[in-house]
């Protein structure tokens, strides 16, 4: 479970300050967390003051032409290793949850 958060809060960190904040540093990328013992779930949010985005209209980084960017892969890696995501807030948080054991 580790290494799914880490990578995950990583990259959900990494697009709210380069993609959200466009690297502003009078920008702030707000965390919480919150623990359900009982039913065994991590969530943690991630939220930025940028404009948002809609997730939608990231391009597959699956498909041939976006084989080689260097860039493009947060928001799948996110998808693949959490167990559930949520975009709130027109794009500009993002909320992933993780079962543990």
């Amino acid at each position: 479970d580790f290494n799914r958060i880490m990578l995950t809060l990583s990259e959900a960190v990494n697009n709210a300050i380069m993609h959200g904040n466009k690297q502003d540093a009078s920008k702030q990328v707000v965390i919480q967390t919150a623990l359900d013992n009982k039913k065994k779930l991590l969530t943690v949010s991630v939220e930025d003051e940028g404009d948002g985005f809609d997730p939608e209209d990231i391009p597959d980084p699956l498909k041939d032409e976006n084989l080689m960017n260097q860039s493009g892969r947060g928001v799948y890696l996110i998808k693949q290793y959490a167990d559930d995501i949520q975009f709130s807030d027109g794009g500009s948080t993002v909320t992933i949850s993780f079962n543990i054991a």
